[in-house]
């Protein structure tokens, strides 16, 4: 699967419905890991508030935090000791 798709999925699916969503990367089970710029993108949707990243790569989830600065995004890193969260 590539990012425009990706990106089309979740943009589809938070279109659809009409509570707030978060977005969770685990590429571990699903094979996929979402890149920063499709997140980035993501973060601007409405419905679309935040992502868990369990993708073990604290630069990974650190560029998430940097990309989506001032979208009122939440990053949270599946490890607890890692979460990253703006007030």
């Amino acid at each position: 699967m590539n990012d425009a798709t990706l990106e089309a999925y979740y943009s589809k699916l938070a279109d659809a419905v009409d509570i707030p969503l978060i977005l969770y990367n685990m590429p571990s089970y699903s094979g996929i890991n979402m890149s920063v710029s499709v997140v980035s993108k993501l973060s601007t949707h409405k419905n679309i508030f935040g992502i868990k990243d369990t993708s073990n790569s604290i630069n990974q989830t650190f560029n998430y935090h940097l990309e989506t600065k001032g979208n009122g995004f939440d990053v949270l890193a599946g490890n607890n000791s890692l979460n990253l969260r703006r007030k």
